[in-house]
């Protein structure tokens, strides 16, 4: 089995559940970093994830 992280709600507002808006940069890294101690290798990202990718950019991705 392979497990991905999504990253939409790193970039904008999204899902129908979601009553807390973005994501912080320091919760993107704390994602980041428990993400890499879980052995999760594989990150789900796209430019239609608004600033998504350039904030990833920030967390030091070199192990993904």
């Amino acid at each position: 089995m392979k497990i991905a992280l999504g990253t939409v709600q790193f970039g904008i507002n999204y899902g129908v559940s979601n009553t807390s808006g973005q994501t912080s940069q320091n919760q993107i890294q704390q994602i980041i970093e428990l993400a890499k101690t879980a052995s999760i290798t594989t990150i789900d990202t796209a430019s239609a994830y608004g600033d998504a990718e350039a904030r990833l950019g920030q967390c030091g991705l070199s192990s993904f």
